[in-house]
């Protein structure tokens, strides 16, 4: 009988200690599913655009290669390059390199390519998650061809927009 229960409350304490190792993140720096969902989606060319020409010191990041970067990019953008190698988790040199560039004080925007499928959601979620919040994340769900389609401006290594502060030399 005593043995048992000494049976039982082992087997109700181990189960408890599975339950908090895998609800606890301590282990790993990747953030669930859910939370990479968290943050504001613009769907519209126009509101965008809006978006980018009015807001004075807008953060506004293009996740493409450096080299589609500098091919041509929406005016006023940093180039911080997000893809599978770099962009795992919110300790991944991607997150690093967006917390020492960006200030948390100012919403931020972020856009990709037609060759970034997973990053374009990926990219967003983890910048909401690690600070910026799903209120102060931006990300237009169109990606930059479809601005270039619309007819919008863009900075080349030939051409750049008045006062663009982008990193082409």
């Amino acid at each position: 009988m005593e043995t048992k229960r000494i049976y039982k409350l082992f087997g109700c304490c181990l189960l408890g200690a599975a339950a908090l190792l895998s609800s606890s993140s301590c282990s790993s720096n990747e953030p669930d599913k859910e939370s990479l969902k968290g943050y504001n989606k613009i769907r519209q060319d126009s509101s965008f655009y809006n978006a980018v020409t009015r807001i004075a010191n807008i953060q506004l990041v293009d996740i493409r290669s450096a080299e589609e970067y500098k091919q041509g990019h929406i005016p006023y953008a940093t180039n911080v390059e997000a893809n599978y190698a770099n962009s795992e988790d919110t300790n991944s040199p991607f997150c690093k390199e967006i917390l020492r560039r960006f200030s948390m004080d100012k919403d931020i925007f972020i856009y990709g390519g037609k060759a970034q499928k997973a990053e374009n959601w990926y990219a967003p979620g983890l910048v909401s998650t690690i600070g910026w919040g799903p209120k102060r994340t931006y990300h237009y769900l169109n990606d930059y061809e479809s601005w270039v389609a619309a007819g919008y401006f863009i900075c080349t290594d030939t051409s750049r927009v008045a006062g663009c502060p982008c990193q082409l030399q």
